[in-house]
């Protein structure tokens, strides 16, 4: 996994929301003193030959696909030599060097030996400490595998060793080594003040102080909105024309009328659009708070945007499903429960613009997440996430889930009464 801004709208709401037990501080010391102390965020494994169930498990809890961890190093990195089965593999991300690339990430596995583990690739272009690496056993369709960070645009990586660690990151991640190499702190210095959640745990996804206030500042326009609201700094104002400006610039496709999800760092969107109709719905309640607070009009593509998320919806239940190709068929028919209440916020929106039939359509979808989602046998409780067949996939309530529902009812309360 790799925290670059590819995975911008997913990785940091699972990685500091979802903050699971830390791992046992014997078996981190060594790991921990390889991830620099201005880490955003970790995961671990502590022994990758027996991590299967335990990333499945945490996989579930995060709600991130699951892998195996030493098929993926030793098959499709085409690693046979030098790496240590029984010792530990994760990842960290790290801030970037401007804010046109704000986060870089790097992977991390035990080695055995430097020189056997450097065997397994052809060394592209050497270097002191870091050198440029394809793997000698490449994938089936001679890319890198999506796990390595840079996903499949490139079968060069940069690798560096440190502490009886391999370190890999895409060529455009090559900070995330640098910073690791050259850090003064490592991120050991913030977890001895964890001490006391130190378990028997295998697994493990850590958001850091830093990376927690991170989490914030992507929040972005949300965030701007609601502080100018609050205080009437015309700062916070400028700085949501900026994330507006943003939006129009790179994040709509104007053409398809949708939102992207996947960007490069130049923000140019990656191929195939995936569209999720959630984040369609949600830009449309956020475009109008936009205009509430500049007066600039946000109508026509708040219009658009609500209708390509109503292109993705469940025929039995009317709820919008997980996600689609840009040409309005349905790739994911799960449904969750946070693209729900954004659906009604976007409905909420359009009826606070004056739109005929919006408030009623806003009652409709408040009724289907209550009737579906929010009628759980705990009380107060919900269910995350359903196939199509309306089984609940998620065992857990998670609490990334609460915000959504919370501010649903609230802008309910506040505009439609």
């Amino acid at each position: 996994m790799t925290l670059t801004r590819r995975h911008l709208f997913r990785s940091f709401p699972l990685l500091f929301v979802a903050l699971t037990a830390a791992v046992p501080a014997n078996a981190a010391d060594n790991y921990l003193k390889i991830i620099p102390g201005t880490a955003l965020a970790w995961g671990a494994v502590n022994h990758m030959n027996e991590a299967g169930d335990k990333v499945q498990k945490l996989a579930t809890i995060v709600q991130a696909p699951a892998v195996s961890v030493l098929d993926e190093i030793k098959k499709e990195w085409g690693v046979q030599k030098g790496l240590d089965e029984k010792g530990a593999a994760g990842f960290f991300g790290v801030p970037g060097k401007t804010e046109k690339d704000p986060s870089v990430g790097a992977v991390f596995v035990a080695v055995t030996d430097e020189k056997e583990f450097l065997a397994n690739f052809e060394v592209v272009k050497a270097g002191e400490k870091i050198s440029e690496v394809k793997p000698k056993a490449a994938p089936k369709d001679n890319t890198v595998p999506d796990s390595l960070p840079g996903g499949r645009s490139s079968a060069t990586s940069c690798l560096a060793f440190r502490n009886g660690y391999a370190l890999l990151a895409a060529q455009r991640d090559r900070f995330a080594l640098e910073a690791a190499l050259e850090a003064k702190q490592d991120i050991s210095a913030e977890m001895a003040g964890l001490e006391s959640w130190l378990g028997e745990n295998d697994a493990s996804v850590v958001g850091t102080a830093a990376g927690i206030k991170y989490a914030a500042k992507q929040a972005g326009d949300q965030a701007m909105i609601a502080l100018f609201d609050a205080t009437h700094d015309l700062a916070f104002q400028q700085r949501a024309g900026e994330f507006f400006g943003l939006f129009m610039a790179s994040l709509y496709d104007k053409p398809r009328q949708a939102l992207g999800e996947y960007f490069e760092e130049d923000w140019s969107r990656i191929e195939p659009v995936v569209v999720e109709p959630g984040h369609q719905a949600e830009w449309a309640w956020l475009l109008k708070g936009f205009e509430r607070i500049t007066g600039c009009p946000t109508g026509r593509p708040r219009g658009e945007l609500l209708a390509t998320a109503q292109r993705y919806q469940d025929p039995a239940t009317g709820c919008l499903i997980d996600a689609g190709g840009v040409a309005g068929n349905i790739t994911h028919d799960t449904r969750r429960l946070w693209p729900q209440t954004e659906i009604a916020k976007a409905w909420i929106a359009q009826a606070e613009s004056g739109e005929e039939g919006a408030a009623d359509k806003a009652r409709a979808a408040l009724s289907r997440l209550e009737r579906h989602y929010l009628r759980h046998p705990v009380a107060g409780g919900w269910y995350d996430q359903f196939d199509r067949n309306g089984v609940s996939l998620v065992e857990t309530i998670p609490a990334s889930s609460f915000y959504h529902v919370l501010c649903a009812v609230t802008e309910a309360e506040q505009v439609i009464g």
